[in-house]
């Protein structure tokens, strides 16, 4: 039965890859539907509130939040298997076999090529103010903007909000599409509400 909170866990990575993330979600709800036996009246309220831990720790990849989100999604997660397995010892190796499922398929797919797909439709609409190293203010879009289609690299991750460094100042930047990782090259594509808007690459 273990093997099927496992199996939901490498669906649930999975979804953080593809533009059409319904199949992988639902193949995910239901390997722990059936873990936890959903269609049972005691295993309903844990199935739901274990996938809405999980929901949480997804969203993480998408929220500004730094670790918020996903350290609450990962404690609702632990709690819930206590209560299911009533066995610290089982809850922390279940818990251990879900970040090593995961670690695994996150790493696998981005071996094979593939990339976090970013859902706009997901993100907070948050009023990010840009800054430079000594300087801060916001800068309305613009076309004629000196930075678009210059060159530099994130000094964090962005997924999708994060910063990045262009011509040697430090700016809030949104990825345009997809998850950018700390260090990779970034291209200046334009400027929103004083936020960097930025692709993987040379792609301006």
């Amino acid at each position: 039965m273990y093997l099927l909170i496992l199996l939901g866990v490498a669906f649930a990575t999975a979804t953080l890859f593809f533009k059409q993330k319904l199949p992988t979600a639902l193949l995910a709800l239901a390997s722990f539907a059936w873990y936890f036996e959903a269609w049972q009246s005691d295993g309903l309220l844990p199935f739901i509130i274990f996938s809405v831990g999980v929901v949480m720790v997804i969203l993480e990849f998408y929220l500004p939040q730094t670790g918020f989100a996903g350290l609450i999604g990962s404690v609702v997660m632990g709690l819930v298997l206590q209560y299911h397995t009533q066995n610290w010892q089982e809850t922390w190796l279940l818990l251990f076999g879900i970040g090593l499922v995961s670690v695994t398929v996150f790493f696998v797919l981005l071996k094979f090529g593939l990339s976090i797909k970013v859902n706009e439709a997901l993100i907070l609409d948050a009023q990010i103010n840009s800054h430079a190293r000594g300087r801060q203010g916001d800068q309305a879009a613009s076309a004629d903007h000196p930075l678009i289609g210059h060159s530099g690299h994130a000094i964090s991750d962005l997924k999708p909000i994060g910063k990045v460094e262009v011509d040697g100042q430090v700016y809030e930047a949104r990825s345009a599409h997809n998850f950018i990782s700390q260090g990779a090259t970034v291209a200046v594509q334009a400027v929103s509400q004083g936020t960097l808007v930025v692709r993987k690459g040379g792609e301006a």
